[in-house]
């Protein structure tokens, strides 16, 4: 889909039209062999015409690796229109150093983003030594997710209340440094926020936790343009 400098594979199709830019996990990259969006929109006559889509959606992605592949790939295209999604989950995985494999991540130091985890091309032993997943035991893990334990007991193990905090400070920078990139750039964009339905742990027919007040005021109190998907299924 990409070549190693992050060009997409179908940028020589784009001719005179006008690139559109669709960042964001699974969600914005499909599953399997069902259509996405650069199958619907780019043989849509009237979308066509003037636009060509380019999809740069990674399944597992976080928030922070959105915005880097954000960073990397945007200068590689002239007036280009981009749509940064999301799915209220991926603030989840801003925080992790390891998801399924190595990751890029990011610390907030001294009110500052700071990058860890490149490069990439470490041996996996030699990047788990150098970032290790902050897990002390797996069978308590394990026995924290089992559904057997009550919730009230679980989230003061957890220290849930630190941990969203810090999610919020680690996503709000990320958020911003991307809102600065795309000013910079002077590039016209919009958000899509993407909503999973997870019954009992994320549902379409209210916002209950977190995640929906914190994307809500952020993107009140920076006017940023953006869809709503859950304003969509109502």
């Amino acid at each position: 889909m990409l070549d190693e400098n992050l060009r997409h594979q179908d940028a020589g199709h784009i001719g005179q039209r006008r690139p559109v830019l669709l960042y964001g996990d699974s969600f914005a990259a499909g599953v399997g062999d069902a259509e996405s969006f650069q199958d619907i929109l780019n043989r849509d006559e009237a979308f066509s015409r003037d636009y060509y889509l380019l999809n740069y959606g990674v399944s597992g992605f976080g928030v922070d690796q959105i915005y880097l592949m954000l960073q990397h790939s945007l200068p590689l295209y002239q007036r280009p229109i981009v749509i940064f999604s999301l799915m209220t989950l991926d603030l989840d995985r801003s925080i992790l150093t390891f998801r399924g494999g190595a990751k890029p991540y990011f610390r907030v130091e001294d009110g500052a983003l700071r990058l860890y985890g490149t490069p990439l091309t470490l041996p996996p032993g030699a990047y788990i030594a150098e970032n290790p997943p902050e897990i002390v035991s797996y069978l308590y893990r394990k026995s924290l997710f089992s559904g057997m334990m009550p919730e009230s007991l679980r989230a003061c193990l957890r220290s849930k209340q630190q941990i969203v905090q810090m999610k919020k400070q680690l996503n709000r920078k990320i958020l911003l440094a991307v809102l600065k990139l795309l000013d910079e750039q002077q590039v016209d964009y919009c958000f899509l926020i993407f909503h999973p339905h997870f019954p009992g742990i994320s549902t379409l027919d209210r916002e209950s936790d977190w995640r929906d007040p914190f994307l809500r005021t952020f993107l009140d109190s920076t006017r940023v343009p953006h869809i709503w998907s859950k304003d969509l299924y109502r």
